[in-house]
């Protein structure tokens, strides 16, 4: 298990230090290379991704059954919301778009050090309202 020192995730680095330390010690730094599924529709969600220099897409099946984008997450966000909202599996395509590395943590730490720490909850929430904002 590798944790940064000073995270290159922004939800990480907003952790207090006290925080972030106790959930470094579940995270794992990760490379994430162009092209790769993280997870297809109705996979199961076993480890959240908080991308330090890579870019991730969120793609839905359109009427005529291409994809389409629907979201974006890079060094500013996660990938895994579904379990913050207490879904255990992804509603679409999560596809790397552009390389680089992650911070990646299970799902099941991810969910009970929610339940412990509001600062953490604090800043996933932001990114759920971000993307309900650039949903509409």
């Amino acid at each position: 298990m590798v944790a940064e020192l000073r995270p290159g995730n922004r939800v990480l680095a907003a952790l207090s230090p006290k925080v972030y330390r106790r959930i470094a010690n579940g995270l794992e730094q990760v490379e994430l290379e162009f092209d790769h599924v993280l997870f297809e529709p109705g996979d199961a969600i076993g480890q959240v991704y908080f991308p330090n220099d890579c870019l991730v897409s969120l793609l839905a099946a359109a009427g005529d059954g291409e994809p389409l984008e629907v979201g974006m997450v890079g060094r500013e966000g996660m990938v895994g919301v579904p379990v913050a909202l207490g879904r255990a599996s992804s509603p679409v395509l999560v596809l790397v778009q552009g390389a680089g590395s992650a911070m990646r943590l299970s799902a099941g730490r991810f969910a009970a050090e929610l339940e412990q720490h509001a600062s953490l909850r604090r800043q996933v929430d932001g990114c759920i309202y971000v993307a309900m904002s650039t949903a509409m």
